[in-house]
């Protein structure tokens, strides 16, 4: 594959020789104009060099010619270097001129400024935010420079907009830095900014395009340079909040028959770059509300979106108002997926798919060949890649389908083209296969495909036959083998490509591999497999390397799918060592109190082998961990996470103590809980800035609280901490689930004590504690599970 250095950039600072502004100086510098590149200095180096010394001043020239052969030389990156800002100037006429410092962090870039500076930086210059922001950023320089694009200016148009362009320069960095904990508290105040503007422009004629320029503007800086598909969960959720705010302004400041005329508005809404479920439901409503005519292409991706976030129904609707795309192969394609049968999703891809079975063993679902005359029409102008996904559509259906048996899906894939076979194609087959228990065809497959990859010499080739998803598909092949996470662990680790190729590694490059880049669903897809053989370690030690190793980032998704291990790894076979003399007595002196013996060791995931992963033969937890069980590490895992990005949580009450009756006071002035007024400020330097837990993750921790409450050792500990959970989530803006606020109740209702009187509907009465936080629910969200919800609950969950 052509590999390319980043674009030198016209602006790259060149060799420059420091000046100050003083008129011998720039005498000098007027008889060496042609051959030297002058640069001026900050105001204040001024003030290093006292007028009497000027004449002193070393002046280092060097011919152009040097500088341009020096330059071709270099590959500059995209935005260049920050002009250099020298330490001191030398004034000795016997020392030469010191090479300036490059300034290469915002970390660096801060602590050079004053503090004034950076509690108020510029706009622009060279300690402005637009230079500022464009530095390698963490999130404790991000920490320091929040208060600076979220301090109180001017209530002007003008400064509202640069508060705009600042904090789009800012959301930027902080998804650079993967540090999504910041991005929230950039969308309230760009929110806040938007909103104030409009009130001062309410009287514009143009107001509707100018709100919609604005809004894009913020929403493209968000987004950055990728489809918001490929954007974290948690940034999706801010984009679908910007989204329905511009909705309801729309709506708000002109009548729905003057937006109706308007479908031009909302093609950048409903493109790929900005079309994900967050945002999918606020455009829609908004299209209903104005009747707003969206074309052919804006349906299909509307159906898209659906289909992805599981609404098949609203995606089959969006394909019907899709006017004369019946017969295009993008309907078509999108029809198929969301069909309501096989034979139907057959019949729609028949006239794209080049070959289909035509022995009756492998017909599905009663389906026939049909005649590939009016196929033409689709056929005209259809590339490759359209052909492969349809293949991918039909065999992706096949393989979800119960009434189709391993051999018809088996006959069904001999049917595929040469050209068709590559990974999006052949993996639903493999997966298909290890579903119905035919372990041995779908490892010949996973052979093929590797067989095929070896043998490809075009880059472009081998990554479409073995991409992330494909190596995942094939890591379940692996794991279905004895010994199955083994080898699983070894065919990702093989393929993965690595940060620190060509620094030194365990062993050289292996021929073919080390050239896949994984996500974070192939990370998530290991952690999964790890809790299916009860390794709760691997699943640990996966956690800790994937960044270094494979340089894949974490997400909620793969904290929830931790969390779920320790909390299930019993249930799948785990044994935690304690049949060991050595086991019991860790045991013992971890309920003691003693100081432990053991020490976890750093390990260096770049360069150690791969069975550092894995667990070493006859394995003891203990021996690793300590008496720390899996459970309690999870615990401690997500509390790091919680209170680590936003440790004001700490300060939030939890709901069965913000109710108690204290006195007389309370009849005249009843007590209710303190909802938060504002979001909680994210914590400078976080470790786990880039993991934002999910309604779903708070569910895994839920369970993981009432599973092992009893092992807490307090009762009323437990209890509590289920509690202030539920206060946390609050104070996120995190609505709990179904089950989640069943299992809260549940827990809560096992471990409470005797009845407290309580304000409770402004009426002082005798409560549970489970009466507490179901009417605390209450206050918070729409339906609360009853008392016989809990009950039915509980007896399913020890049935």
């Amino acid at each position: 594959m052509r590999t390319f250095g980043a674009a030198r950039s016209v602006l790259a600072p060149r060799p420059q020789c420091w000046l100050p502004c003083f008129p011998v100086c720039r005498q000098a510098s007027t008889s060496a104009a042609s051959n030297v590149a002058f640069i001026h200095s900050e105001p204040q180096l001024s003030t290093l060099l006292r007028p009497q010394d000027t004449s002193r001043a070393q002046i280092s020239c060097e011919p152009v010619r040097e500088r341009r052969s020096r330059s071709r030389g270099s590959h500059a990156p995209r935005n260049p270097d920050p002009p250099p800002i020298a330490a001191s100037i030398s004034a000795s006429s016997s020392s030469s001129t010191p090479a300036p410092r490059r300034i290469k962090s915002l970390d660096a870039a801060l602590d050079s400024l004053p503090p004034a500076v950076v509690a108020r930086p510029p706009h622009t210059g060279r300690n402005g935010l637009a230079y500022l922001l464009r530095l390698p950023a963490t999130t404790s320089s991000l920490g320091r420079l929040l208060p600076a694009v979220t301090c109180s200016i001017e209530p002007s148009v003008t400064a509202y907009d640069r508060r705009l362009r600042a904090l789009g320069w800012y959301a930027q960095a902080a998804q650079r830095a993967h540090a999504l904990t910041f991005i929230r508290p950039v969308v309230d105040e760009g929110l806040r900014v938007l909103t104030a503007i409009s009130d001062l422009e309410r009287r514009r004629s143009d107001i509707v395009d100018r709100t919609i320029s604005r809004y894009h503007r913020f929403l493209r800086a968000l987004a950055g340079g990728s489809n918001a598909s490929a954007l974290p969960n948690a940034l999706q959720e801010e984009l679908g909040r910007v989204v329905g705010v511009l909705t309801s302004s729309l709506e708000s400041m002109t009548p729905p028959a003057n937006l109706a005329v308007r479908p031009a508005s909302f093609n950048a809404l409903l493109s790929p770059r900005f079309l994900v479920p967050a945002t999918l439901a606020p455009v829609l409503a908004h299209v209903n509300n104005t009747r707003i005519a969206l074309s052919s292409s804006q349906w299909l991706a509307v159906a898209t979106v659906s289909l992805a976030s599981g609404r098949q129904q609203d995606a089959l609707n969006a394909l019907a108002q899709s006017a004369g795309g019946g017969s295009s192969a993008s309907h078509r394609l999108m029809a198929a997926e969301g069909a309501a049968s096989l034979a139907e999703a057959v019949e729609l891809l028949q006239p794209i798919v080049a070959s289909m079975p035509v022995d009756t063993d492998s017909n599905i679902d009663g389906a026939r060949p049909q005649a590939a005359a009016a196929a033409d029409a689709v056929q005209e102008g259809m590339d490759l890649d359209t052909s492969r996904r349809a293949w991918s559509i039909l065999l992706s259906r096949a393989a979800n389908n119960d009434g189709v048996s391993a051999k018809q899906l088996s006959a069904l894939a001999a049917q595929i083209p040469d050209a068709m076979i590559v990974g999006h194609t052949i993996t639903p087959v493999m997966h298909g296969l290890v579903r119905r228990g035919d372990l041995v065809a779908a490892r010949r497959i996973w052979r093929d495909l590797q067989n095929s990859y070896q043998a490809a010499t075009d880059s472009g080739m081998r990554a479409a036959l073995i991409d992330a998803a494909a190596l995942s598909v094939g890591a379940e092949v692996q794991f279905a083998r004895p010994d199955g996470l083994v080898h699983a662990l070894k065919a990702v680790d093989f393929y993965a490509w690595r940060p620190q190729q060509g620094h030194k590694v365990e062993s050289p490059r292996p021929a073919g591999g080390r050239a896949v880049r994984l996500d974070t669903q192939s990370l998530n897809l290991l952690i999964s497999l790890a809790s299916r053989d009860g390794k709760p370690g691997v699943a640990f030690r996966l956690w800790e390397a994937a960044r270094d190793r494979w340089g894949v980032i974490h997400d909620d998704i793969t904290l929830t799918n931790l969390i779920e291990c320790a909390r299930t790894c019993v249930e799948s076979g785990f044994d935690p060592g304690m049949d060991t003399l050595r086991g019991r007595l860790r045991a013992l002196a971890s309920a003691l109190h003693s100081a432990p013996t053991y020490q976890k060791k750093e390990v260096d995931w770049r360069v150690v082998p791969l069975k550092a992963l894995l667990d070493p033969p006859r394995y003891s937890w203990h021996e690793e961990y300590g008496g720390q069980q899996p459970w309690a590490r999870a615990r401690a895992l997500f509390r790091a996470v919680v209170l680590g990005n936003w440790p004001g949580l700490e300060q939030v009450p939890s709901p069965l103590g913000a109710r108690t009756f204290l006195g007389i006071a309370d009849l005249i002035a009843p007590r209710a809980f303190p909802a938060p007024s504002t979001y909680p400020a994210p914590a400078s330097g976080a470790v786990y800035a880039h993991v934002i837990p999910s309604a779903k993750t708070w569910e895994a921790y839920m369970s993981l609280l009432r599973q092992y409450g009893a092992e807490f050792g307090d009762a009323a500990a437990a209890e509590d901490e289920v509690a202030r959970a539920l206060g946390w989530m609050r104070a996120l803006g995190i609505r709990p689930t179904w089950r989640t606020a069943l299992e809260a109740l549940m827990h809560v209702g096992e471990q409470e004590g005797a009845r407290r009187r309580v304000r409770i509907n402004n009426r002082t009465v005798l409560a549970r504690d489970e009466e507490i936080l179901r009417a605390w629910l209450a206050e918070w969200i729409p339906a609360v599970p009853s008392e016989s919800d809990v009950a039915d609950y509980r007896r399913q969950i020890f049935r």
